[in-house]
């Protein structure tokens, strides 16, 4: 390979041409590997430096988030503490509630049992002092009223009716309503609408108190009496009959007693009752004035049971006596004489006496017993106030009583 050369004009010397340019392009590839190598240096850097700083704000952003995340978690952690705190608070004071109203029960059902004792013993002192108040008053009772049949009449009413005061009662009750019911309508109405009433009244009264018997009721406008009673005796055998006449006037009139009597054999009747509500002269509850039974109102029940009983009794003597007329004409004679219905008078009149004494006693006990109580519950109402404002003043000094120390006594029981 031949060398070319060039005469350097300064120098006069040759300079070979491949070795100039072989340096040149040396050099030159020398500084573009520098600048290239710088600015991949660059680049490198500012690649690094770009990481650094996205590394910053990655560690900020995650101090950030550390800081966020531990204030919620502080934040959460106080709410869950406190939720918990306000659920124990509430749970605490439920079961405060609780026991402090079992509490109040027990003082006041302890209250309540101490207030009924005393008025349970204070009545009872004050029961068996009436019993023997009445028992001492039946005794002088009995030892003044010596006549056997009175005697009698008393033991077979005590047999019939002991069992059934308290029906009794109601049918008096009853009987009561009515009778004011009555009074308002005859207040009220005609002098028929008010018969009409009474006669009713009778009529429903018969047929409750004499089941076995036939009641029929005559209609108005017939001849006749108001009601007309079939006697039966237990085997179904007719005893006889009553007539019945409702009198609901403010006045009597003595002309009644022989429409009455014509009436009664018109119906071939034996005895004839008159229930009015105003009494003639001279009889007081109920009498007979020739031949015809008259009553009041509140006496018509037991007359008609006593000459109901008297008719039973002529019939069986009657079976037994068949053809002695005169033996019945003299039952008959005393039937309708004064000397029957003074027993008859002497029978009932005790028992309308024991009736209203009866009705006066049990309302006077009722006023008694509820003015005690008032008088009672005053009394430990005032005691209680009494005791509470000393021990406010004195405390635990003021010595315990156990009726009214309720809060010692309450926690005692519990403990």
């Amino acid at each position: 390979m031949s060398v070319q050369t060039i005469m350097c004009p300064n120098c006069k010397c040759e300079i070979e041409i491949t070795r100039v340019m072989e340096d040149q392009i040396k050099e030159k590839m020398h500084l573009e590997i520098d600048a290239e190598l710088k600015a991949k240096q660059k680049e490198f850097m500012d690649r690094e430096q770009a990481l650094k700083e996205k590394e910053r704000d990655i560690e900020k952003q995650k101090a950030e988030m550390d800081a966020l995340v531990d204030a919620r978690l502080k934040e959460e952690s106080a709410r869950i503490k406190a939720d918990a705190d306000k659920k124990a608070e509430d749970a605490v004071a439920a079961k405060l509630k609780v026991m402090g109203d079992e509490l109040a029960e027990k003082r006041q059902k302890l209250s309540e049992a101490q207030k009924a004792e005393v008025e349970y013993l204070k009545l009872k002192a004050e029961l068996e002092e009436k019993a023997s108040e009445l028992n001492l008053q039946m005794q002088r009772t009995l030892e003044n009223e010596r006549d056997e049949i009175k005697n009698k009449a008393l033991k077979k009413f005590q047999e019939e009716h002991d069992l059934k005061d308290r029906e009794k009662d109601e049918q008096i009750e009853s009987m009561r309503k009515k009778i004011e019911e009555l009074n308002v309508k005859a207040s009220q109405g005609t002098n028929q609408g008010r018969g009409e009433a009474m006669e009713q009244s009778i009529e429903d009264t018969l047929g409750k108190k004499f089941p076995d018997d036939e009641i029929e009721a005559i209609d108005r406008g017939k001849k006749g009496a108001d009601v007309l009673q079939c006697v039966y005796d237990g085997f179904g055998n007719v005893c006889g009959s009553i007539i019945w006449e409702s009198k609901n006037t403010l006045s009597w009139q003595d002309k009644w007693i022989g429409k009455l009597k014509d009436d009664r054999r018109e119906a071939k009747a034996e005895i004839a009752i008159i229930v009015t509500k105003t009494l003639p002269k001279g009889i007081s509850n109920f009498g007979v004035i020739d031949g015809v039974w008259v009553t009041d109102y509140s006496s018509f029940v037991s007359v008609g049971h006593i000459l109901r009983m008297s008719l039973l009794e002529i019939a069986a003597v009657k079976v037994a006596n068949m053809g002695k007329n005169e033996k019945m004409e003299y039952i008959y004679q005393y039937l309708t004489g004064p000397e029957f219905r003074q027993r008859i008078q002497a029978i009932i009149d005790p028992f309308l006496t024991m009736k209203n004494d009866m009705d006066k006693e049990k309302a006077s006990m009722t006023r008694m017993w509820a003015k005690r109580e008032k008088e009672i519950n005053k009394v430990i109402d005032n005691a209680s106030g009494l005791y509470g404002d000393l021990q406010g003043i004195v405390g635990s000094s003021l010595p315990e009583i156990e009726s009214l120390e309720l809060k010692q006594l309450s926690s005692g029981n519990e403990e």
